[in-house]
Order: C-alpha cells, then structure tokens, then sequence
C-alpha cells in the first residue's frame, strides 16, 4: 500500500511538473493581444518608413523570405535590406498597408504561428510569421509572404 501511494504521489508530482509548463487561459489571452499589437505595430512602422522601429520586433537570427522568394536571414540584413526598399523609388507605393491578423495559434507555450491578410496599394497577400518569446518579450522569429493571385490559366 505504501509502495502504491508513492508511486501516485510521484505521477502526480510529474503531472503538475509537465501542467505548469504550460501558460494558464488568461496567459494565452495577454500573449496573444501582444501579439496582434506586435504586427500591428509592424503595420504603422512600414507605413512611416521606420524601419529601425519594424526591425525592434525582430530576433536577432529571424529569417524573412519576400514576396518575391529572397531569404533573408539575421535582423541586421532584414533591416538594411527594408530601408534600402523604402529609400527606392518604390517608397510611395508602399504606405497605407492595412492588415487583419487571422489566426494566432500557440505552438509552444514561447512559440506562435500568426496569419495575416495584408492589403497595399499594388497586391494583397497573406503573411506567416512565427513569433517566439524570450525573456517575456515576443518578436518575429521567422516571416514569409505569398501574393495573392489568380492562378494560372490552362
């Protein structure tokens, strides 16, 4: 009988050792209102031309594939790569992008998966961006974007 009752001690012990790594509901709410500011955040800072602002948001090792397919890796690359963009004759046509976070789906208590609808003057697209959170902050990890497009004909 002993020998039984510490054994259930011990499995609950685990249980509630494997429970309290995970964040509780009202957790998973406040992370994910962080996260909907964060790419919201992201929105008004590619608006205004303020890349350093977008980049904050970043990790440092974050990877970003564009819309036209070049992977970029490392924050600093990201950054210089976005403020030679919006120094281009481009930059005009890049401001008044809006966007509606879709989904947000935990992971991982520190890892999110996020899908956003994006609307810019010349395209609209669909964003996937993972989001990790270290040391209580959350920033884009990783980033990709596809156009959205009618398919080919035939």
């Amino acid at each position: 009988m002993r020998g039984s009752c510490a054994a259930m001690l011990a499995i609950s012990a685990i249980g509630l050792l494997n429970a309290s790594d995970e964040p509780g509901p009202a957790a998973r709410v406040e992370d994910e209102k962080a996260i909907r500011s964060i790419l919201g955040e992201l929105d008004r800072a590619w608006n205004a031309h303020d890349m350093k602002a977008f980049a904050a948001h970043l990790t440092e090792d974050v990877d970003v594939v564009n819309r036209f397919g070049h992977w970029i890796s490392g924050k600093a690359q990201v950054e210089a790569h976005l403020i030679g963009l919006h120094a281009s004759p481009y930059r005009d046509h890049l401001v008044g992008r809006t966007s509606t976070v879709e989904k947000v789906r935990f992971l991982a208590p520190d890892v999110a998966l996020a899908h956003e609808r994006a609307n810019e003057e010349t395209v609209q697209s669909v964003r996937t961006y993972v989001l990790q959170k270290r040391d209580g902050r959350w920033r884009v990890r990783s980033s990709g974007i596809a156009e959205q497009k009618a398919p080919p004909a035939g």
